[in-house]
């Protein structure tokens, strides 16, 4: 159901507003991948390290997400964004044999922070710079992986 109008409910505990939307934003939003240039990424995720490192991680998230879809996408191995999680993405990788075991679970421990990050746990800064100098390099590795395959 969409909210079609602003308003605001005022109770003596509490104030609560809504804002309109339409669904038809969102399914557009989903439709459109996110065009990103890497390099850049790393260096802007660079920037905000020590003010933001919870968001560091977060992007790091996007990143994972991203390149695990590029992967399913060159070697053809079908998946529904709308039903698979990144974990879900990254066993179909792991179950079709584009990577090895030991890659899966190494990919499988960053998801995990990268999931913690997503998810509102705190972040420290040496966590953040530890997160930027190991997974790009994780995932071009991937990259190098799943083109030998």
């Amino acid at each position: 159901m969409a909210n079609e109008g602003n308003g605001a409910l005022t109770m003596p505990m509490f104030v609560l507003k809504g804002y309109g939307y339409s669904p038809e934003h969102f399914k557009q939003m989903r439709e459109v991948p996110l065009q990103l240039n890497k390099d850049e990424f790393i260096v802007f995720l660079n920037s905000i390290a020590d003010k933001y490192p919870f968001m560091v991680v977060i992007g790091l998230r996007v990143l994972t997400e991203k390149t695990v879809k590029e992967i399913l996408a060159q070697k053809k191995i079908d998946f529904n964004e709308k039903t698979y999680s990144l974990s879900g993405l990254m066993s179909k990788l792991c179950n079709k044999k584009v990577i090895s075991e030991g890659m899966c679970d190494s990919l499988k421990d960053l998801l995990e922070l990268e999931n913690r990050a997503v998810h509102g746990c705190e972040i420290s800064v040496d966590i953040a710079r530890w997160a930027l100098n190991t997974i790009p390099d994780t995932l071009n590795d991937l990259h190098r992986v799943a083109n030998q395959i």
